[in-house]
């Protein structure tokens, strides 16, 4: 079985994981999409974009910046 990852997005103060606070991405390029929103609606607030596998625990994959909201607006 091939195995699949999913995307999620939240602010880095909540510090672990949140489930059930975060909004969900179908793929990196929409969490990019969604941590611009979180930026813009909340500037200043560092955002966590995570790595959720199928299975395992999520992983910490990358802060959203300028950078990935460039890159999410290419998407």
């Amino acid at each position: 079985t091939q195995m699949t990852n999913t995307f999620a997005v939240q602010p880095s103060a909540w510090g672990n994981f949140d489930p059930h606070g975060c909004d969900w991405a179908a793929n990196i390029q929409h969490a990019y999409r969604l941590a611009s929103v979180w930026r813009a609606k909340y500037p200043g607030e560092e955002i966590m974009i995570w790595r959720v596998p199928s299975s395992g625990s999520p992983i910490r994959w990358c802060r959203a910046d300028a950078n990935s909201d460039a890159i999410g607006a290419r998407h």
